[in-house]
């Protein structure tokens, strides 16, 4: 069996002609029997003339189908003669090569729809870091917010705590002792834990004496030398009061400190309870 050429057209186009032809050929013959057999009729009988020009419309009708069939195999025959030229123009080489267009084209779409998924991946996370950024930044304001308002809180506390006259005492850290404001004043001594001034206790006579001898017993009773000492806050009433308590104080174990303050000054934050 002999190969096909490369260059050989895929469809031929004699069947398709031979085809058209034949048909043309039995529609013309059925066309001239029947108007020869029209011609026969009207020459031997006149009765059959109403019949004979039915037939005869009936011929004309065919032939006009027929003629029309006959425009639109031609129209087919041209479509399907310039599709088979087409076709025949392109040659494997030829498809090959449009072919391997067509994958370049592919590709290059692939690439550029993968480019913009990634431009907008990129974008996304963006959007996610300045959203990020933005939140972080009105947290840093909400709490620089409240650190100016505690900062405004604390400087009104001291604004007032300078209008109020008081003293504060700062106890001394590294021993581990718990330190005792003693007020001394003629007559009455006020004495608070300098962390806990609110809980005070007074010692009031009708003498200095008396009040230093009250003040001492309960000391001695109640508090501990190795774990505790007094700060003696001396107002100018109390210096009588001041040099025996200390003398008193210092016999019983208890380590003192002393600090001379004006007699308008405020000591403890709140009036004295007595004992």
């Amino acid at each position: 069996m002999a190969r096909r050429r490369h260059n050989e057209s895929p469809l031929s186009r004699v069947s398709l002609q031979d085809i058209i032809t034949s048909v043309t050929g039995i529609l013309v013959l059925l066309t001239l029997i029947l108007a020869l057999d029209l011609t026969t009729r009207e020459a031997a009988s006149s009765v059959a003339t109403l019949e004979t020009r039915a037939v005869a419309s009936e011929v004309q009708e065919t032939l006009a189908q027929t003629q029309a069939q006959l425009q639109a195999l031609q129209d087919l025959l041209a479509a399907q003669t310039e599709a088979t030229t087409e076709l025949a123009r392109l040659t494997p080489a030829a498809a090959l090569q449009q072919q391997a267009e067509l994958d370049r084209e592919l590709a290059t779409l692939a690439q550029d729809t993968a480019q913009l998924q990634a431009n907008v991946q990129s974008k996304e996370q963006d959007s996610r870091e300045l959203e990020r950024k933005s939140t972080e930044k009105a947290s840093d304001r909400e709490r620089v917010r409240q650190l100016q308002q505690q900062s405004d809180l604390v400087k009104q506390q001291l604004a007032e705590l300078k209008r109020s006259n008081r003293v504060f005492y700062r106890p001394r850290a590294g021993d581990g002792k718990r330190a005792w404001l003693v007020d001394i004043r003629a007559q009455v001594i006020v004495v608070a834990p300098a962390d806990a001034q609110h809980e005070q206790q007074a010692f009031e006579a009708s003498s200095e004496k008396l009040s230093v001898n009250d003040f001492v017993r309960w000391a001695t009773a109640h508090r501990h030398p190795g774990g505790e000492y007094f700060v003696l806050l001396v107002r100018p009433s109390g210096i009588d009061s001041f040099h025996d308590l200390e003398e008193r104080l210092l016999k019983a174990g208890f380590e003192t400190g002393i600090d001379l303050i004006s007699s308008d000054l405020e000591i403890f934050p709140s009036p004295t309870a007595q004992l």
